[in-house]
């Protein structure tokens, strides 16, 4: 299938993107053509520099026929395909955190036991409070368990009051080891709750996403129907044959926000009666996100200096490799702010956050040149330039690349975002770098 795609020259002065040549490149990733990428279901890219479009684009299917990738294409994929953008909804539940503090109902250093009545304590350390500030930047000592969520009706608190096994005694207090852990999120956002009066969903819905012109919401809380029934299907290549693991055709064609609960459970009654903080898990703070790939370069955008949210950027925690105080998961992490993760990618740094989870791939990020003057790119008017992306299936085994903390297509895609941006820049029109 051919890739779509629109580009704006307003938004680019200088040397004009040529949309064409970014397209073919998106095909080629969808169709296998490009050595450093695979045959996948669908990819979605987009550009902003200054807040407008400069390119978004996309190839392939949203959602598969029956037969997987031989059936017919039953939605393109565009650029404005909502999907599960997994791990980049930290950022948005993070930004969510943030506004709230700045209206004074959240203090993101206080003991979060205030807010849920209850001690939340690693046991190892039983006087050391953990606060918001250490949730969203993973260094509250907290471990995922099997399950980090909770099915309705049942209640959240019995999973993080007392020795509930999600602490690690060997991290320190908190504040000490950064540790990838997505249950912080359920926890912070259990304390937003309860501040704020509100249910997790509509609190981003009200703070971020309407702020920021939005169409994103958690577990499709908030997104049209329209919307939801275009949106994109997540896959698994598994015995050869792409597999739907999230958003399949039945989930796309229901109505109303999506939560995990019990046989039986009257759900419009649950939300009705549903108390703050009972269930934080329940719109997925974590990775439930549903938005195109336009709104995560939007939400990258809020990062840049003097934007509603730059303070999410600066990094709260940085590894030392002399006391190797963090799990880096092979250097995907070695920066974290708020919801916010900074790294480097062949010679480019980045601030934002990274995705993957049933078989996406997806990264939101602002190129971030004051804290590296040498990387690409700004303009003479100083627009940052914010990108995303999102690849929507991946084959067994595609992540133990031996490519480090990226892999080729998501590579590959920053290399358009970073070859974009240069000619914004006016710094001519370098080919994306190629492994």
């Amino acid at each position: 299938m051919e890739a779509m795609s629109m580009a704006s020259e307003t938004a680019c002065p200088g040397e004009n993107v040529d949309a064409g040549d970014i397209d073919a490149a998106l095909a080629a990733l969808v169709g296998g053509d490009d050595p450093a990428g695979w045959p996948a279901p669908g990819v979605a890219f987009a550009v902003m520099r200054g807040g407008a479009v400069v390119y978004a684009g996309a190839a392939g299917c949203a959602q598969l026929g029956d037969q997987g990738a031989g059936g017919a294409c039953r939605a393109p994929m565009t650029p404005s395909t909502m999907f599960r953008a997994a791990s980049v909804s930290k950022m948005a539940t993070a930004f969510a955190a943030l506004s709230l503090a700045r209206d004074g109902l959240l203090d993101l250093d206080a003991d979060v036991s205030g807010y849920y009545g209850f001690a939340v304590r690693n046991p190892a350390h039983p006087d050391a409070p953990i606060t918001l500030r250490h949730l969203l930047s993973h260094v509250a000592g907290v471990r995922d368990p099997e399950e980090y969520w909770v099915a309705a009706p049942a209640p959240f608190r019995p999973l993080i009051e007392g020795d509930a096994g999600m602490y690690a005694a060997a991290d320190g207090p908190p504040g000490a080891r950064f540790v990838y852990s997505n249950l912080n999120y359920g926890v912070a956002a259990g304390a937003m709750e309860i501040a704020a009066g509100r249910r997790f969903d509509r609190i981003a819905a009200e703070r971020v996403f309407g702020p920021l012109g939005l169409g994103a919401g958690f577990n499709w809380s908030g997104a049209s129907d329209e919307a939801r029934r275009r949106g994109a299907t997540l896959y698994r290549l598994v015995d050869g044959a792409w597999t739907a693991q999230v958003d399949g055709p039945a989930m796309l064609r229901e109505t109303g926000p999506y939560f995990l609960a019990q046989p039986g459970l009257d759900r419009d009654a649950y939300l009705e009666r549903y108390a703050p903080g009972d269930n934080p898990t329940l719109f997925s703070p974590q990775g439930g996100m549903r938005a195109d790939v336009l709104d995560l370069a939007r939400l990258a955008s809020a990062l840049a200096p003097g934007a509603p949210f730059a303070a999410a950027a600066a990094p709260l925690w940085r590894y030392d490799q002399d006391t190797d105080n963090g799990d880096t998961q092979g250097g995907m992490f070695m920066q974290y702010g708020l919801g916010t993760q900074t790294v480097e990618v062949d010679g480019r740094r980045l601030v934002g956050h990274s995705g993957e989870a049933y078989g996406l791939l997806s990264g939101a990020w602002l190129f971030d040149r004051e804290t590296a003057p040498g990387d690409a790119p700004r303009s003479a008017d100083n627009a940052p330039t914010s990108f995303a992306y999102a690849v929507t299936g991946t084959p067994a085994g595609a992540l133990d690349n031996g490519a480090g903390a990226f892999t080729p297509p998501e590579r590959r895609l920053i290399a358009l975002g970073a070859r974009i941006a240069a000619r914004c820049a006016g710094e001519g029109a370098a080919a994306p770098r190629r492994r």
